[in-house]
């Protein structure tokens, strides 16, 4: 069986399915960084962009199908042209995602809505989608009926080693358009092989191709040598009067240094040089910083941070940007003993030391490398641990990875860290444009979600609000924080109310304040479990949050209703597509169909809820994005070996797959470390399960229809991308769709295939 296997292995079909597969993830890798950047970190961006990625590449398979006596006669000169063209489609891709938002003008600090976005994640797919469906369907379709799973694996397990080589390997070493450039050599090389290895292929046809896949690899090799000055252009575009300086990227996005270009004209050279050229900083293609700083615009929220807690000589724990001048505001402050400053990323700690935003040697800074979750999940909870202040700046719950410092269980972790009189202050601000009912539902819901926590809230007015939350103490009342002000820091002569970004009065202060406590009673709770922020935020950048929270508009009504009875829909829903299954699938092929479409569901509904959830408790999913597909790919490979060798495991692992929910509570209040561990394992059990019952399926079609299984399989993973984002988790959270997935295997663990 081995020697059959790796004689099959080195065959043509199995090899450019396997160099196809690793091509086509570490492009997928490449191109969802590049559009989850251009979107600001948004989760939806991945959601459209892997849809539309699957759906171009069913219609390329389903379009090899439907064309397949055709190509059947002509295989070898399709699967050489194909290889030609499928760098030449990549690399268009790639640079339709760079480059074609600034051309049109679009910035990635400015609110962008949701036809550019889904104009985008949808398009960017699509030349390279195509040619990589059409390329299985082909190679699937000329393959002997018996190695139709074999097909499948090999394509699998080249996807999995492209993921991990890229996470462990490519991500932070090399430049997104040379991983493209340097591995899409091969598959044109490949493809001038099959030409003169025992080809059937006539001469001139030959010749015309070996001039594609010349012209294909003069391409690549041009990509390699303007990869820096694609992104130069890109930025001059984006940031005019700045040059493109370096990135970096992290585990949990990318930043992006611009500089100031030379001023030019009759300046003395003198009075240029002495000029400070200003540096913009980019998080994720948003603005988190211009250099030099003023310090004195972050002591607003520095001072009313001090005082919440009465008392002095503070113990601080800071949780912001390492960009942030609010760090270089607290050192000044002569209330505050102690900070320790908490950052994720050791590269951006020492350039920002370079940059002089950290102060180097300060006695009462302590820097601490670790994500804040994680920290306060390990950290030790006793007395002389405990913080008197514990400030959360520069999150946004937009994103799930900014959700996940705005929950239930993240605002208990906190208590537990802060003494019996203890104060937790973050910020309700976004520059991202929220206005009108969008602002009311997102301080509504963390408000709301905070009381569950911390008995007393004391809000300051503004765009930029200040939350402080604790058992006692609390105020954002300007007499008190005078009075405070005067008996702990003696230097300042009152509360500087005036350096706010909006002067408000004390009347304007309470009035807005007991707005948002008066719509908090409407709101949602923020919970791991059921995250509700980001799609408020999904609800807003679509145009339909309209109206007040306590009076929302029709259509905010009608969305509200479909998610009060989630239940009653899905089952309603359920009947009727049973109901329809029953009446077409009668016959072996559309019962085939069916399950596939089924199948597919349950793999990519698995596979986005399992990501969504790392994201959620981890916010890393930037960084290993390419492994956990890569992992999730590799489990259907092994699934789709295990069932045609080992019959009994391979109900051990439907069995199993139909047991993930029981795990979700283990992933939700597990630490970070073993949370990551488990997803992964999850991952590929759960992919495992779809690639044992897509090999029956193909091993019971005929040949001729593996390919449209496939095609099948694929729209089905659409549909659930979809279907899941968009109604089970805004309506019912991640416990119920992962119940709805279970039950999804439930038909094939005694009878699967059947």
């Amino acid at each position: 069986m081995g020697e059959g296997f790796l004689r099959r292995f080195f065959s043509k079909i199995y090899l450019v399915l396997f160099f196809q597969g690793i091509y086509s993830q570490l492009l997928q890798a490449v191109l969802l960084r590049e559009l989850i950047i251009r979107f600001s970190g948004m989760e939806l961006t991945l959601v459209i962009a892997l849809g539309a990625a699957m759906a171009w590449t069913a219609a390329g398979c389903a379009l090899c199908a439907f064309f397949r006596n055709f190509i059947e006669k002509h295989f070898e000169a399709f699967a050489s042209f194909f290889c030609a063209l499928s760098p030449l489609l990549a690399i268009a891709s790639f640079l339709f995602a760079v480059l074609f938002p600034p051309l049109l003008g679009g910035r990635p600090d400015t609110p962008f809505g949701a036809n550019e976005l889904i104009f985008f994640c949808i398009l960017a797919p699509l030349p390279f989608g195509i040619i990589n469906g059409a390329i299985y369907g082909l190679l699937s379709t000329a393959s002997s009926r018996e190695n139709a799973g074999g097909c499948y694996a090999v394509d699998a397990l080249g996807d999995m080693l492209g993921g991990l080589v890229f996470s462990f390997l490519l991500a932070g070493l090399a430049k997104p358009l040379a991983v493209i450039s340097i591995y899409g050599m091969t598959l044109p090389l490949i493809g001038i092989s099959m030409l003169f290895f025992k080809s059937r292929v006539k001469i001139p046809v030959r010749i015309g191709l070996c001039f594609l896949a010349l012209l294909s690899l003069s391409a690549v090799f041009l990509c390699l040598k303007f990869d820096k000055k694609i992104f130069q252009y890109k930025w001059e575009k984006i940031l005019k009067g700045f040059e493109y300086e370096k990135s970096i990227e992290t585990p949990y996005g990318r930043v992006d240094f611009l500089k100031e270009a030379e001023k030019t004209g009759n300046t003395s050279s003198v009075s240029r040089k002495n000029e400070e050229r200003r540096t913009v900083i980019y998080i994720d293609g948003k603005v988190a910083a211009t250099l030099p700083q003023e310090p004195e615009l972050a002591y607003p929220a520095a001072v009313f941070a001090a005082m919440q807690p009465e008392r002095a000589n503070l113990k601080v724990l800071l949780i912001s940007s390492p960009f942030s001048n609010l760090l270089k505001a607290l050192s000044r402050l002569t209330v505050i003993s102690k900070i320790d400053f908490l950052s994720l990323d050791r590269e951006l700690i020492d350039t920002s030391e370079k940059l002089g935003i950290i102060p180097r040697n300060e006695k009462k800074i302590d820097i601490i490398r670790a994500d804040p979750r994680a920290y306060l999940e390990e950290r030790s909870r006793k007395d002389n641990e405990l913080y008197d202040l514990i400030i959360l700046m520069d999150a946004e719950p937009d994103t799930l990875s900014g959700n996940r410092f705005f929950t239930e269980e993240f605002f208990n972790l906190v208590s537990t860290h802060l003494k019996a009189y203890g104060v937790f202050v973050t910020c309700m601000s976004s520059s991202r444009g929220y206005s009108g009912a969008a602002t009311n539902v997102f301080n509504a819901s963390i408000i709301k979600t905070l009381r569950k926590v911390f008995p007393k809230i004391a809000i300051t007015p503004g765009e930029n609000k200040l939350i402080a939350a604790g058992s006692s103490n609390v105020t954002a009342v300007f007499t008190k924080l005078d009075a405070r002000i005067g008996k702990y820091m003696k230097a300042f002569k009152e509360f500087p109310q005036g350096m706010m970004s909006v002067i408000f009065s004390q009347s304007e202060q309470m009035s807005e304040s007991q707005e948002i406590e008066k719509s908090a009673e409407y709101a949602e709770e923020n919970r791991d479990s059921r995250p509700v922020l980001p799609f408020y935020y999904l609800r807003y950048k679509a145009g339909i949050l309209s109206g007040d929270i306590q009076n929302p508009g029709a259509i905010t009504k009608f969305i509200e209703w479909c998610f009060n009875k989630w239940l009653f829909i899905l089952i309603w829903a359920l009947s009727l597509y049973i109901l329809v299954r029953f009446i077409l699938a009668r016959n072996i092929v559309r019962y085939l169909s069916f399950a596939s479409f089924e199948n597919g569901l349950y793999a990519m509904g698995l596979e986005l809820l399992l990501l969504f959830i790392y994201q959620n408790r981890c916010g890393a999913l930037y960084g290993d994005l390419a492994a956990a597909i890569g992992i999730f790919i590799g489990g259907t490979a092994l699934g789709a070996w295990v069932s045609r060798e080992y019959i009994n495991l391979k109900k051990t692992i439907m069995i199993m797959s139909f047991l993930i929910p029981l795990l979700l509570p283990f992933i939700v209040y597990t630490p970070q470390l073993y949370t990551r561990i488990l997803i992964f394992i999850l991952l590929f059990l759960g992919a495992s399960s779809a690639g044992c019952a897509y090999s029956d399926f193909a091993d019971r079609s005929t040949v001729k229809k593996s390919a449209e299984l496939w095609a099948w399989e694929m729209a089905g993973g659409t549909f659930g991308v979809l279907f899941f984002v968009f109604f089970m988790l805004p309506a019912a959270g991640f416990i119920p769709s992962l119940v709805l997935l279970s039950l999804l295997r439930f038909p094939f663990i005694f009878k699967p295939g059947n």
